[in-house]
């Protein structure tokens, strides 16, 4: 059986499994969570304005308008780069309409840095730089500060990055990309989720943070 997974502090959608037979096991049932959301990288193929262009400003403008249609739906967003500059584009109705998304929680800011921070490589330094000008942005104009870590496609995720997630208050922390033999081996014994201590000898449950290895098919 796969381990069930329960983001705690994400709003997620729901999906109901339907019982097609009254004598189904309810023991071996799935609760299934559904994340929308999005993952946009500051480089690559594409510059950064170039990617802004042909594709997050529509990203962020249909998820929105999505979200303004169905109040259940929700929406998960990381990149501060690019979502800063969008909501500067808006009208003031609709920066109206954004913050009381945020508010609700249907529209989730995640991490919060300037952008997703690859941990193969960058300096304590560079790290609460990124963090400290998205967490900005999004204090000043929503009065809130992201609890949940967010590396989908980062390298590296170190233990300095743990420990500086749980010190600053986060919750919980997802990341992908790992040693696909530990991965293996987490699926296979259902210990995708865990605790990280990094410092935990020296910095008890202080520097302790619940994280969630997510599987790519």
């Amino acid at each position: 059986m796969l381990s069930r997974i329960v983001f705690s502090l994400f709003l997620v959608a729901e999906v109901c499994v339907a019982r097609s037979e009254p004598s189904v096991d309810e023991s071996r049932m799935l609760t299934v969570h559904l994340i929308h959301h999005s993952h946009n990288d500051l480089g690559g193929k594409k510059t950064k304005d170039e990617h802004y262009e042909c594709c997050v400003r529509d990203i962020l403008n249909g998820a929105v308008d999505a979200l303004l249609k169905e109040k259940h739906r929700r929406f998960s967003y990381a990149e501060m780069v690019y979502f800063e500059r969008w909501f500067n584009e808006k009208s003031a109705p609709m920066q109206k309409l954004v913050r009381r998304l945020v508010k609700t929680r249907q529209l989730e800011l995640v991490n919060g840095g300037w952008t997703s921070m690859d941990e193969s490589c960058p300096t304590y330094e560079d790290m609460l730089v990124n963090l400290e000008k998205g967490h900005k942005f999004i204090q000043n104009e929503f009065g809130v500060l992201p609890r949940i870590g967010w590396q989908l496609d980062s390298y590296g995720h170190s233990s300095t990055n743990a420990r500086f997630l749980a010190e600053l208050g986060y919750d919980a922390w997802f990341f992908t990309r790992g040693n696909i033999e530990e991965k293996t081996s987490r699926s296979k014994h259902h210990k995708m989720e865990f605790l990280w201590r990094p410092s935990f000898k020296t910095m008890g449950e202080r520097a302790e943070i619940f994280s969630h290895f997510a599987y790519e098919s």
